[in-house]
């Protein structure tokens, strides 16, 4: 960024005003001890450097000159630097600013394929008779969100500023890059500043992770990894949100056309990876809409109610 730059060079200049100072100052306090003794104590080199105590204090009077320029001239550059820190707080989002601010619509481009049922699942898992709603969602979220630790780092300084990518998707793939880049990095600044080093990333061929979910999200400890979470995308073209989750599951695997189901296909595509690589949690998301997912006991499933984004066009 350009501020930073900036804010490096008066930092620079800055340091190299500071050693000048500091170097002058060292001349005047080695012209004063001269200038306290008596003439018949200066050595021979003083009387043939300096002359005498009249043209000695006159080449002190100057250095003092040259040392209140320089010191105005620091000042002068304090001033600079405090102004481009401004700035440069103006500039950085906070993580509230993003939450405050809506994400881009993103177009529907003309070569996107609506598939009426969708591809099979690799290793599905059913979600059983005990797939429930996630009740307690909401609340615990804001019982999370509203926790001392959490509201400091919400308005903390993440550093930088975000730019989200508007650029219109021709295929899934576009649209797990805008999930990277609008959801992922801003989470992944937050995240690290609650002291957790992550990253979202497509997983192909990562042997940590089983069967090739959309995206992963890694805790990270040096050279080393851990998975966090998997997320299965589902462009919102190619799949319908329904607020009845639960009940239209049920209701499709009941169905004799239940093998044509996007919705049990999605839900049991997220689940066999949520199983299958021992995560607790999983989204499921079109990034418009999300499900969060949270796995309880062995063999139970739960899911949140849709979470819409509110997006800058209508």
């Amino acid at each position: 960024m350009e501020i930073e730059r900036d804010i490096a060079k008066v930092n620079t200049d800055i340091e190299a005003v500071t050693k000048e100072i500091k170097a002058v100052t060292d001349q005047i306090k080695v012209l004063e001890n001269i200038l306290e003794k008596e003439y018949e104590e200066w050595t021979q080199t003083e009387k043939n450097k300096y002359g005498n105590h009249s043209m000695l204090r006159e080449k002190e009077n100057k250095l003092r000159e040259k040392e209140n320029k320089l010191r105005d001239e620091k000042n002068k550059l304090m001033e600079i630097l405090a102004e481009k820190e401004k700035q440069r707080t103006h500039e950085m989002d906070t993580f509230n600013n993003i939450l405050n601010n809506s994400l881009p619509k993103l177009e529907t481009l003309d070569s996107t394929t609506n598939n009426k049922t969708g591809t099979a699942p690799t290793y599905p898992r059913d979600c059983g008779r005990t797939f429930q709603e996630w009740a307690t969602f909401t609340e615990e979220v804001d019982e999370f969100c509203n926790s001392s630790i959490i509201t400091n780092c919400l308005s903390s300084n993440l550093g930088k500023k975000f730019t989200f990518d508007e650029g219109g998707c021709r295929n899934e793939m576009d649209v797990h890059h805008r999930i990277l880049n609008n959801y992922g990095l801003p989470l992944k600044a937050l995240l690290k500043d609650l002291g957790i080093s992550s990253d979202f990333e497509r997983p192909g061929g990562d042997n940590q992770v089983l069967f090739d979910p959309d995206i992963a999200w890694k805790i990270k400890d040096n050279e080393n990894s851990a998975l966090g979470l998997v997320i299965e995308v589902k462009p919102w073209w190619s799949f319908d949100i329904v607020d009845n989750v639960v009940e239209r599951y049920k209701q499709d695997t009941e169905q004799s056309n239940s093998p044509d189901s996007k919705l049990v296909k999605a839900l049991q595509q997220i689940y066999g990876y949520m199983s299958y690589n021992y995560m607790r949690y999983g989204i499921l998301t079109t990034y418009t809409c999300t499900y969060f997912l949270r796995r309880k006991g062995e063999s139970t499933l739960c899911i949140s109610k849709s979470k819409k984004i509110t997006t800058n066009k209508s």
